[in-house]
């Protein structure tokens, strides 16, 4: 594996500086509030707790891993809308919306990939990746925020806990059970797009039962903004028929949704039940890189949990169970235009027409402990069994394998003509965690999975942390871990793509990461953290041409190395104001170009302020700066441009019960792009070399009540 190469780190050491600078501000400040220059960091009041990082409940500073959280207090203060929006605020990572459909892509410490299969998101901690492409379903639309209760991201490896695509990291989106909610609350809002929002809130119980229900509707036409040159833009270069691109012309954004999540819980026992619905979404940038104003697509998912704390309870020892049934669908509501009318030089007057559409299933079953009797030691231990399924597989098209045309569209479901076929695969594995005590000061952290799939075998994933109060006030860990990324479906099992194949004996992608964390506390009104990284990832999966074919097969085909830095403040003058700076920097070279991961920004820093300035008014501001994106090696356009994202929320008490909020996004409405593909070993063109353009300025009015 080759080396990284430096010659300056300039733009690090400038912006290391700044940060400095301005963290300096708040640290003088705040002398004048301490009143104990000893205080420990766990007799603070609001010392914030994780569980991602090994399962169980950790302070934040002495979890064994690099984490964030976002509390449902940050949530509604922000009022964001969407995951995506709320983890811009976590630093090394990068939310683009440029994979198909436009659907966002978590991008944590540069490992940019096309569907960002090497983030694993959770939900309640079940994994909701798409067995297909190892994505979570381009047809997302948005991930709203009403029901959640919190977010856990961890940055860095986490296969020794969770197993397969917990890679380059972790984002586990904790929901409201009946716990959670207060009291009842609805809401609605408005604004850009003619978007749309309501939701619901409730509880009931009787007795020991508790029952909680979250409802949530959202709606939206979609930005619109225009891309000059698309994939039939270069065909109608070629000067052999009619333009046929409908180049400009606006993406297409626009989705209905309806979430559903019901929670109960009667004594050990707790049962989870959520519905996600999407109508009528566009299809973006085009499936195929071509605008198409009019396809659409639709899916859905369902996930089925129960619980079982307790199982077997004694003084030193307990057991819990837990059983999981996640389904998702992608379906065709609309005829997608993979190239407009007129395309092929006027051999396709409806244009090229492709419908793929699918369903999934994964059933878990998990049997996991916590043992405590022996001195020091507190050891963890888990098995589990899966078993993924993709089924009801659906394609009709209008064309061949070659591209001629079929003169109509044809059902080609079951047939050697379908895009992939039905898949099925098992997995069995069990994990072990020693958390050991050594000292007062000391605390070590080792653990390993060991994972069993039926179609590529074994993976042993560890992991190592040493965690040192190594004052007061700072607090070190020094990590390791290991983690595979699961060939996905799309790239082992499909066999009649006339371009694409996939390859059964695809390995398991793996990485291996050191991290040195640091955490000072100086009062309880200031945090810093620092965290330094280095990774080395091989065994990557890429589609390679074949020899003497017009194909490319699926092979490990590179490796990549990166190092990287975080810097986070966190500062809290007093219950009305409040503030997060953090800064970011990576740097990645894949060995077989000597080139870093096209897509991710080498720069970013994000800042926001909570101040309530008067009795019934809260200001939220934030300011998300994303540095220049690099280029494929292959790719011979300039880097793309950064940008600065700037947000705008205010809140206004109406009354006890009521508030109103107006939110502005891209208030400076700044010129967001993200990277489109770039030229590969398999595709020499740019389809859109304009990138892709994200929503301008924008707003949204809501209000809820409390009853």
């Amino acid at each position: 594996m080759s080396m990284l190469k430096f010659t300056s780190l300039g733009p690090m050491q400038a912006g290391l500086s700044l940060l400095m600078v301005s963290l300096c501000l708040p640290l003088s400040a705040s002398e004048q509030f301490q009143q104990d220059g000893t205080d420990m960091m766990d007799f603070y009041g609001d010392v914030e707790f994780v569980s991602i990082a090994t399962g169980t409940q950790k302070p934040l500073n002495k979890a064994p891993a690099v984490a964030s959280v976002i509390t449902a207090a940050e949530i509604a203060a922000s009022g964001a809308r969407s995951l995506a929006e709320l983890l811009q605020a976590v630093p090394g990572v990068h939310v683009a919306h440029s994979s198909q459909l436009m659907a966002p892509k978590f991008i944590i410490r540069g490992i940019a990939s096309t569907f960002n299969a090497q983030t694993l998101v959770l939900i309640d901690g079940v994994p909701i990746s798409s067995l297909v492409r190892g994505d979570r379903h381009t047809v997302w639309g948005h991930f709203p925020v009403q029901s959640i209760q919190r977010i856990e991201v961890l940055r860095g490896p986490g296969s020794a806990i969770y197993g397969a695509d917990a890679f380059a990291g972790v984002v586990n989106i904790i929901t409201k059970t009946s716990a959670d909610i207060d009291r009842t609350r609805a809401g609605a809002g408005a604004g850009s797009f003619n978007s749309r929002d309501a939701w619901l809130n409730t509880k009931a119980s009787l007795g020991e039962l508790s029952v909680g229900l979250s409802l949530e509707y959202l709606t939206t036409a979609g930005h619109g903004e225009f891309i000059h040159h698309d994939a039939q833009t270069n065909l109608d270069l070629l000067g052999l028929a009619p333009p046929a691109s409908l180049a400009p012309g606006p993406v297409s954004t626009g989705y209905e949704g309806m979430d559903v999540r019901l929670s109960a819980s009667y004594r050990d026992l707790e049962v989870k039940w959520s519905y996600q619905d999407r109508d009528d979404v566009g299809t973006g940038q085009g499936i195929a890189f071509a605008l198409d104003p009019e396809g659409r697509l639709g899916g859905e998912r369902s996930l089925f949990q129960v619980r079982l704390q307790d199982l077997l309870e004694t003084e030193h020892h307990k057991v819990d169970l837990s059983v999981s049934h996640y389904r998702s669908s992608q379906n065709i509501e609309q005829n997608l235009i993979l190239l407009p009318p007129g395309t092929f030089f006027g051999a396709y007057p409806e244009g090229l027409i492709g419908n793929p559409a699918w369903q999934e299933r994964t059933s878990g079953l998990k049997l996991s402990g916590d043992y405590a009797r022996l001195n020091g030691h507190q050891i963890l231990w888990g098995l589990g069994y899966r078993v993924e399924e993709v089924y009801s597989v659906f394609e009709s098209k209008n064309f061949n394998a070659d591209f001629s045309p079929k003169g109509a569209i044809v059902d080609v479901s079951g047939t050697d003509e379908a895009f992939l076929p039905t898949a099925r695969r098992e997995n069995a594995f069990a994990f072990v965690q020693d958390e050991y005590r050594l000292s007062p000061d000391w605390a070590l952290t080792a653990g390993l999975r060991y994972d069993h799939y039926s179609d590529f075998g074994d993976t042993f994933n560890p992991r190592l942390a040493l965690v040192w109060a190594t004052t007061l006030k700072l607090t070190t860990k020094f990590l390791y871990g290991r983690a595979f990324r699961a060939p996905a479906f799309a790239e082992t099992e499909v066999i009649n793509n006339p371009v694409a194949l996939g390859n059964p004996a695809l390995a398991p992608e793996v990485i291996d990461t050191l991290e040195l964390a640091f955490n000072y506390q100086q009062s309880a009104m200031v945090d810093l953290y620092l965290n330094l990284y280095l990774f080395e990832a091989s065994d990557l999966i890429s589609f390679v041409p074949d020899d003497k074919a017009n194909t490319a097969t699926a092979q490990n085909f590179s490796e990549v190395s990166g190092l990287g830095a975080e810097l986070e403040s966190r500062l809290r003058w007093s219950e009305n104001l409040d503030a997060v700076i953090n800064l970011s920097w990576q740097h990645t070279e894949d060995s077989a170009t000597d080139s870093p991961l096209a897509g991710a920004p080498s720069v970013q820093a994000f800042a926001r302020l909570n101040w309530k300035f008067a009795d019934h008014w809260t200001l939220y501001s934030s300011v998300n700066f994303v540095g220049e994106r690099k280029r494929g090696y292959l790719d011979y356009r300039k880097d793309l441009e950064g940008y600065v994202d700037v947000a705008l929320t205010l809140h206004y008490q109406v009354t006890e019960q009521t508030r109103l909020t107006l939110r502005a996004d891209n208030l400076l409405s700044d010129n967001i792009r993200e990277t489109s593909e770039g030229p590969s070993l398999t595709s020499p063109g740019i389809d859109i070399p304009g990138d892709i353009p994200q929503a301008g300025r924008a707003w949204f009015a809501s209000l809820e009540h409390r009853f």
